[in-house]
């Protein structure tokens, strides 16, 4: 039997409130973090310990973590892979949508860095958790096509272009894949 008060209107109207509410704190400490201290590293450890404070009361925000994330994907753009990679391996330890979400963009980083290996396993793991990931099909089309398993590779893209029709690097990489079968 469904319990009417707990999908009542009322309740459906808080949840996509709070939803609403932590997607703009996230989004302001992704904004203003860089911007604190001249050492961007210092801003993003300054917001994410303000955000551990909120989640004191409130342990089900994970605020801290989505800016953690920001943080470790920040690295990127000085050009700093070691220490983003370190920084999504801390995820490793956290529940699984963070983590699943971290393996998508290890396997990314392990691929630009051409360790197949250590990159399709985190693919395999983010395609594990989620299945209708378009950027994890993408990255393990990227690792079959590196293999040349062209067939398995078109594959992968197809079902990202399936989950994310307008997703241009399945498109590309689907391209390139149909151009390497003949």
């Amino acid at each position: 039997e469904k319990d009417v008060l707990v999908d009542d209107a009322l309740h459906k109207e808080i949840k996509e409130r709070r939803r609403q509410y932590l997607r703009f704190v996230t989004t302001g400490a992704r904004l203003i973090a860089p911007k604190i201290d001249r050492d961007w590293r210092v801003g993003y450890d300054w917001v994410i310990e303000q955000l551990r404070q909120h989640e004191l009361r409130d342990s089900s925000a994970n605020l801290a973590a989505e800016v953690e994330m920001c943080k470790a994907l920040n690295y990127l753009k000085y050009k700093k892979y070691k220490e983003a990679i370190d920084g999504l391996k801390a995820f490793e330890k956290k529940d699984k949508p963070l983590r699943a979400r971290a393996a998508t963009n290890l396997a990314y980083l392990y691929f630009l860095e051409d360790d197949l290996d250590s990159g399709e396993k985190y693919s395999d793991m983010s395609i594990e958790f989620d299945r209708y990931n378009a950027k994890a099909l993408v990255n393990k089309g990227n690792f079959l096509f590196k293999k040349e398993e062209f067939d398995k590779a078109r594959t992968c893209f197809n079902e990202a272009l399936a989950v994310e029709a307008d997703n241009v690097e399945a498109m590309y990489n689907l391209g390139l894949t149909t151009k390497a079968l003949g």
